[in-house]
């Protein structure tokens, strides 16, 4: 299984990445270990904003994960965790069964919202 996933700092940045082991890649990102992303390198500290799970190959993590960065352009704070959201509601992505996992359970009733009018 693979995951695609929204990492934050406290300067409001955020880095979308996928990868099909999300504990051992946080951990990367975390404790800068070679392997992080450049971006995250520089962070003093990273939280899991959310991540989106039941992705069943790399082609199609590759490709949503396009769809997320893409979607949350031009966006701050929390809209930028529902623009990452809302990347998986592109039609491409409709036969699957994804499942979103957020840090901050209050955004779920906008999400759902937000997935009811997507159906």
């Amino acid at each position: 299984m693979w995951y695609v996933y929204l990492l934050s700092n406290g300067d409001r940045q955020t880095y979308v990445g996928m990868t099909n082991d999300i504990s051992k890649r946080f951990h990367t990102h975390r404790c800068k270990l070679a392997a992080a992303a450049r971006t995250t390198k520089r962070w003093n500290d990273c939280v899991l904003e959310a991540y989106i799970s039941g992705i069943p190959d790399k082609r199609t993590a590759l490709s949503l994960e396009w769809h997320c960065k893409r979607s949350r352009r031009n966006s701050t704070g929390n809209q930028k965790i529902i623009k990452f959201v809302q990347g998986c509601l592109h039609s491409k992505f409709k036969g699957l069964s994804l499942t979103v996992h957020l840090r901050d359970l209050s955004l779920r009733p906008t999400l759902r919202n937000l997935l009811e009018m997507n159906i």
